[in-house]
């Protein structure tokens, strides 16, 4: 384990990916742990009822991405295992004056499945739709394309 603030720098540097690697996706066939930071719409399904928020979206998963458009896009597919936009909304939601409520692993525990289209070679910016099973939720985002580690 790392012990000093350079052993820590050392280890970022060998297994982080860095700045503009999204690109990456956008030129060859990918498997990453890759994140994404936006804002979303999700739809509940509630018995005969759909409803609907717009909320901040942050899931991280295994992304295995294909480049398409003559290198100049992606599409791939996305499988969130957490998602820490929930605690986030949830903040957010709150009120000053609401109790602290302490959150557990399942709280940002959200599996589920998301077709992303890499919208451009220039910008980190994607587009996805797709489902989670926590909060059971439909939904679609537009968000940075933060990939994290290089799986192939």
């Amino acid at each position: 384990a790392a012990k000093t603030a350079g052993e820590v720098e050392k280890v970022l540097n060998q297994y982080a990916l860095p700045v503009g690697s999204y690109r990456t996706k956008r030129e060859f066939n990918t498997l990453m742990i890759n994140a994404y930071a936006g804002v979303g719409f999700m739809g509940y399904p509630d018995n005969a009822f759909f409803r609907g928020d717009f909320v901040l979206s942050a899931p991280i998963g295994i992304e295995r991405s294909w480049a398409i458009n003559q290198k100049k896009n992606s599409i791939s597919l996305f499988a969130p295992i957490l998602d820490v936009g929930n605690i986030i909304d949830y903040r957010i939601s709150q009120s000053e004056n609401s109790e602290e409520e302490i959150f557990n692993f399942e709280d940002v525990l959200s599996p589920g499945i998301y077709l992303v289209y890499g919208i451009s070679k220039r910008f980190p910016f994607s587009i996805g739709v797709g489902y989670q099973s926590f909060p059971d939720r439909y939904g679609a985002f537009i968000a940075f394309d933060l990939p994290l580690l290089r799986l192939n």
